[in-house]
């Protein structure tokens, strides 16, 4: 049994012990930057200008993955409370934070509470605001489709009572860790 286990390894598993560019997080490429360009100076270049430095770095060229996310960490420094107000914006800032390749501008996102859940815990430590109704609104209908009925960490700012009732109590404990465990996985791609 183990040995089939050993041989169906996860490749993905990988990205979490040894992550390559494209698995990095949006905090790690901002500190990056920040020590790249000695401080908040990166700032004010364009993205255009943080990408070429940064295929220098790299000594080739990015793949696209990170170049969405270098775009959407320079459009998150000009205007933070985007994420929060827009929620569109934010459902394609999930993909991406989440290193979803299938992103499209022109369609709706549709993301499960596992990648919402590592997007309002990464965006709230970089960008820290209330959450407006909007975030709250994305956040409801999610936990809503999957069927939560109490708000696990890091959603919190839900109202429970917006959350329909279910008798499977067990299931939306697993949910809940399996929640905890992912944003600890995600995580260690910062280290």
């Amino acid at each position: 049994m183990s040995e089939t286990i050993a041989k169906n390894k996860p490749e993905d598993l990988d990205s979490f012990m040894k992550p390559n560019i494209s698995d990095r997080s949006l905090r790690w490429f901002k500190n990056l930057f920040e020590e790249i360009f000695d401080g908040d100076d990166w700032k004010d270049f364009e993205a255009e200008f943080l990408l070429m430095e940064l295929a220098e770095q790299v000594k080739g060229p990015l793949p696209i993955e990170v170049i969405k996310k270098v775009m959407l960490l320079k459009a998150l420094e000009d205007d933070p409370e985007r994420f929060y107000t827009d929620p569109l914006f934010m459902l394609h800032a999930v993909e991406i934070i989440n290193s979803t390749s299938h992103t499209n501008p022109k369609d709706i996102p549709s993301v499960t509470s596992l990648e919402l859940a590592y997007a309002v815990n990464l965006i709230g430590n970089m960008y820290p605001q209330d959450a407006t109704p909007e975030l709250k609104g994305v956040c409801e209908y999610v936990l809503k489709e999957e069927g939560f009925t109490n708000a696990p960490y890091p959603f919190t700012f839900v109202d429970d009572n917006r959350l329909p009732e279910t008798e499977l109590k067990k299931d939306e404990e697993r949910k809940a860790r399996a929640i905890r465990a992912y944003l600890r996985l995600m995580e260690m791609k910062d280290k």
